[in-house]
């Protein structure tokens, strides 16, 4: 039996139908903004430490090297390393998503904190401030700039041998992506909301999602499990990468 493969329509649509629920309630903006928070958070931190395990610093250049999901119709590109380093996506997958929905009002949420949050995650301290996002109807990319970070023609080169050389290996599939946004969400805004509250967003959340994805991606989603967020024992480390 074919094992159900989830994209990045799954992620990016259980997050909106959680949002949605949630945002009208009392407490609802900030708690779902500290879930984004909490969830960056993990990510950026399960970067740095593969980055750390192949003996890389953490700054903007491993961050951009590191990265944990890929979708081949995301168009981010650097658009300048002096003096800051500056990133931009010209077609984001999540915005496509939301915007099919009508969702891009929950999507705005995710956009503001997300990527900060994974910076911080990575490091402590690192800025990567996001000044435009297209679930803005005042802009048609989105933008981030690291603060204080710069990549010389030196770190330019050797950030684009070394993912020629990581390729694949510190990549998650959208199951895992999917499956780690909901228990995120679930044990921050128990904590936030409570959880009886959280349970009856929860519920009202997967049955928009059965009803966008179909039965087998629920139950898949459901079975899913793992032991912890915050460790990377699947990567074996990616050996020739530069120093």
């Amino acid at each position: 039996m074919d094992v159900y493969q989830a994209g990045v329509e799954n992620q990016s649509l259980l997050y909106a139908y959680i949002a949605r629920e949630a945002l009208g309630l009392p407490g609802g903006r900030e708690a779902v903004r500290e879930a984004v928070r909490v969830y960056g958070n993990e990510r950026g931190a399960r970067m740095a430490q593969r980055a750390l395990q192949d003996g890389l610093p953490l700054n903007a250049e491993n961050f951009l090297l590191y990265g944990e999901w890929f979708h081949p119709e995301s168009q981010m590109v650097l658009e300048g390393c002096e003096p800051e380093v500056h990133l931009q996506n010209r077609s984001c997958p999540w915005f496509e998503a939301w915007k099919a929905e009508g969702m891009l009002a929950q999507g705005r949420h995710y956009c503001e904190v997300v990527d900060a949050a994974l910076a911080d995650g990575f490091s402590p301290g690192m800025v990567m401030e996001t000044v435009a996002y297209q679930s803005d109807p005042n802009s048609d990319t989105c933008d981030f700039i690291f603060r204080g970070q710069s990549m010389d023609t030196q770190a330019q080169e050797r950030l684009t041998r070394n993912k020629q050389l990581l390729a694949m290996d510190a990549k998650k599939d959208w199951n895992f992506h999917t499956y780690h946004l909901l228990a995120s969400f679930r044990r921050t805004l128990g904590e936030i909301l409570g959880v009886h509250v959280e349970a009856g967003i929860t519920k009202r959340a997967l049955e928009s999602y059965e009803a966008r994805f179909g039965r087998d991606a629920l139950e898949h989603l459901q079975q899913l499990r793992a032991p912890s967020y915050l460790q990377t024992e699947d990567y074996a480390g990616t050996r020739g990468l530069e120093i």
